[in-house]
């Protein structure tokens, strides 16, 4: 709402004056920031915003100015005066279009409250800056004569909340200011906040069409620190993941890795993890940081991510390095021993030592190796004759696979059979006689056959090899056969059973 700065100057020279007089430095450091295009107030400290109202700017027709300015006076209880006709004013009081406060930031134009609060958020003022009264008066409490008051507009709007969640809107075209906003220029105002490869780009496009003004929370990003020294990325938690930048960690580590967009897969020297391509910028999941650059990372005070490196020594050298308990003669029992297991005694075993020279027995340790035979062992007979093997022709060979060469022919000895005796005609017998005599020969031959058992067990009768040896000249041990069983000589020649 305009008013006439010329005739109210002189009535408040005093009040600002005392204004200026009792201005803190602290106060001093604030500033007021309005956007037109979100018809919103901020109040920021130290630049951060502490307060935030919504407001009613200039009409279409009266488009509030924006710019750099700062608060020129303050009023309590203002009269209103008509711009359309200065000669009419209105009283302070509850038909004020005024309000209760006043805030002159640029000639007739000015912060104040207003007895209309409906208008609140919407584009309603002759270029003045209403707000609801209780909020006024707030705000006229909070800041001093020389608080600087920055005006913009502003469609794209993207900040950071005091949780670190990044929040962005697309809010729409109220005085027509601002038609093209592009994706680009929401993507860059994201990029601001390192985070604008965790949008999609048709999620932007759909905002920047409906541009309703509603938030769009990206995620949260924090500043990483490696070691002692705080990179220029930050981790992103999306979803309740928390992504950090693959490029810039690995020239931290100086472990280098491999990305492959087939699969979606990142690999290094220390093993194998999914990563995720956001717009052509690799990420992983800090939970896979140990698996691709040997590190951890925590989230640290609150607002901090903080990379470590892992410790170099591995598990193995550790275990190594791990006192290992002993036995009594200095064994070690391993790792895996209970502690209060007692020592280990040695097993001793006597042993029998057949020299004379050396004591009878002696007690050894198990653990100890030892020259004794195997237990199911037996001793070798040196005079016992190894089996005879043949080849395939029948032939004898020796323990060296050689063939056995045959002995001398000895000379055939003919097996003749003895003449018979000449039958002597004996006189018939009586029958006491047969019966004796049968009898006799009864008893006759048992003798002979207890008498012919006993010599063929103290000596064996002649063997059909002996046999064959009187007839035949060589050894039948040495003897060699053809397929069909029949002997052969030195030459491979069949011997003729009647050959002398």
């Amino acid at each position: 709402m305009l008013k006439r700065f010329g005739k109210i100057f002189a009535g408040f020279a005093s009040v600002i004056l005392l204004a200026n007089s009792t201005a803190s430095t602290a106060q001093a450091e604030r500033k007021i920031v309005i956007n037109l295009a979100t018809r919103t107030l901020a109040l920021y400290d130290d630049n951060k915003k502490i307060r935030l109202y919504p407001i009613g700017p200039g009409k279409y027709a009266t488009p509030t100015p924006v710019g750099y300015y700062s608060i020129l006076t303050k009023e309590v209880d203002p009269p209103w005066i008509n711009p359309d006709d200065p000669e009419f004013s209105v009283p302070a009081g509850s038909n004020n279009p005024l309000g209760r406060r006043w805030m002159q930031f640029h000639g007739n134009y000015g912060i104040h409250g207003t007895n209309n609060p409906g208008s609140i958020g919407h584009y309603v003022s002759n270029g003045c800056i209403r707000m609801y009264e209780q909020d006024v008066e707030e705000l006229f409490d909070l800041v001093t004569v020389g608080t600087p008051v920055e005006i913009m507009y502003n469609r794209v709007v993207v900040e950071k909340d005091d949780n670190n969640e990044v929040v962005y809107y697309v809010y729409p075209d109220g005085y027509d200011w601002q038609r093209n906003v592009q994706l680009e220029d929401v993507t860059k105002w994201l990029d601001g906040y390192g985070i604008g490869a965790f949008e999609s780009d048709s999620q932007i496009e759909q905002e920047i069409y409906d541009s309703t003004g509603e938030p769009n929370y990206v995620g949260k990003i924090y500043p990483i620190e490696y070691g002692d020294k705080k990179l220029n990325v930050g981790a992103i938690i999306q979803d309740d993941v928390t992504y950090i930048p693959a490029a810039e960690i690995s020239n931290e580590t100086q472990v280098k890795f491999t990305w492959s967009d087939y699969d979606n897969r990142i690999s290094s020297e220390y093993g194998t993890a999914y990563a995720f391509d956001k717009k052509g910028k690799i990420y992983i999941n800090a939970n896979d940081s140990q698996k691709i650059f040997h590190t951890s990372g925590s989230l640290i005070d609150g607002n901090i991510f903080q990379i470590q490196p892992i410790d170099q020594t591995s598990k193995k050298d550790k275990k190594k390095d791990k006192p290992s308990r002993k036995d009594k003669r200095g064994k070690d029992q391993g790792l895996n021993a209970p502690t209060d297991s007692p020592a280990i005694e040695p097993i001793h075993v006597p042993i029998t030592v057949d020299d004379p020279n050396q004591k009878p027995s002696v007690d050894q340790p198990i653990d100890q190796p030892t020259d004794l035979p195997p237990a199911d062992s037996k001793p070798r007979d040196d005079n016992q004759n190894p089996p005879i093997v043949f080849d395939d022709y029948g032939n004898p060979l020796d323990e060296f696979g050689n063939i056995i060469p045959p002995k001398s022919e000895e000379s055939e000895v003919k097996n003749e059979s003895p003449e018979p005796e000449p039958e002597v005609k004996s006189e018939p017998e009586s029958k006491s006689d047969k019966k004796s005599k049968s009898k006799k020969s009864k008893k006759d031959k048992n003798q002979k056959s207890e008498t012919e058992s006993e010599d063929e067990s103290n000596q064996q009768p002649e063997s059909k090899q002996e046999q064959k040896s009187q007839k035949q000249t060589r050894d039948p041990k040495n003897m060699v056969f053809d397929d069909y069983g029949n002997p052969l000589d030195d030459q491979g020649n069949v011997i003729s059973p009647d050959a002398a």
